[in-house]
Formats: structure tokens, C-alpha cells, sequence
């Protein structure tokens, strides 16, 4: 993974975890947290959409890493030079997912990426993208979890850098490695 890939990564975690704490503690002074799953949901939500065009820049601009640069055919979501243009990542695109999160990234499971499937954040037959900024290891029973319990979110604002929402309104940041 790129150092500087990471580096990023860790200060948006910290400004993203500053802004969803801030809309919790709003949302249980002012005793509404039945509603705090839909807010934490939607504000995670516009950091991605904010986050998105940096994120098409980045990963068009340091695409060579996987060998995709140039070679998308265009489609729904899916930008010259921004991604692979399948479904499956080639090889390259699996290790450097793989060594970016060496297990599954759903939190607290140590399942080794290597005996993960690689899921596209944004669905792929939604416009999501197989690209680094779009794919992480889950398990097959988290994979399965967050594809058939729609409560589950997981968003990706940055390459690697995950946010999970529990049908409780609480969330988990996993960085990349």
C-alpha cells in the first residue's frame, strides 16, 4: 500500500470519527436516537460523495500500481483509467487488496484475507467499481451478513479506509495496514 495512500487514510478516519461522534452526542442530547442509524448512515454517505472526486483522481492518476490505467472500457460509474473493467480484479488488484488488509475487515474477525472474498463496497451492477478504492476482504459469513442484512453498512471513503454502521447507529473505522 502506499505510504502516502495511508496517511491519508488515518488523518480522514480521525476527521470522519471527529464528525460521527459529533452527530451521535447531538442526536442523544437531544434524545433521538432512535433515528441515529438513518443520521450516521447519511453523514457517512456525504463524506463519500465529497470524498468521491479526489478519490477518482487518486486512483486514476496511481492506477499503474494495478495495471489498469487506460484500459476501462466505459460504463455505468466506471471512469477511463479508474478501475479494472470486469467484475473479478486481476491478480495484481487481489494482492495489493490483500496486503492492504492482511484479514477480513469486519471488526473483530481475523480471518486471513487469502481465504476471503473480495467484495465491492458499491455493488458492481450498481456502478461500483473493481478498484482498491471499491474491494476489501470479508469472510464469507460477513460477506454474507453485510449482502443480506441491509441494516449492515459498510462505506468506503478512501482507499482502505472502511466505515462500518451497525443497525445501532454505531460505527467502526478499519484503516488499511
Amino acid at each position: 500500500v502506499l505510504e502516502s495512500e495511508r496517511q491519508i487514510a488515518v488523518a480522514l478516519a480521525r476527521t470522519a470519527d471527529d464528525e460521527l461522534t459529533h452527530l451521535f452526542e447531538q442526536a442523544r442530547a437531544e434524545g433521538r436516537l432512535d433515528g441515529v442509524a438513518m443520521v450516521i448512515d447519511q453523514a457517512a454517505q456525504a463524506i463519500h460523495g465529497a470524498l468521491a472526486p479526489i478519490v477518482d483522481a487518486w486512483c486514476g492518476a496511481t492506477g499503474h500500481i494495478t495495471g489498469t490505467v487506460g484500459r476501462n472500457k466505459n460504463g455505468p460509474g466506471r471512469r477511463r483509467g479508474h478501475g479494472h473493467p470486469g467484475y473479478r480484479p486481476p491478480a495484481a488488484l487481489q494482492r495489493l487488496i490483500q496486503r492492504r488488509h492482511s484479514t477480513c475487515v469486519f471488526p473483530t474477525c481475523n480471518r486471513k484475507a487469502i481465504h476471503c472474498d473480495l467484495d465491492h463496497s458499491t455493488p458492481y451492477h450498481k456502478g461500483g467499481v473493481t478498484c482498491r478504492c471499491n474491494m476489501s476482504p470479508l469472510c464469507r459469513p460477513h460477506h454474507r451478513i453485510f449482502k443480506q442484512h441491509r441494516q449492515w453498512r459498510l462505506i468506503q471513503i478512501w482507499p482502505g479506509l472502511l466505515i462500518w454502521i451497525t443497525p445501532a447507529g454505531t460505527w467502526h473505522i478499519v484503516l488499511p495496514e
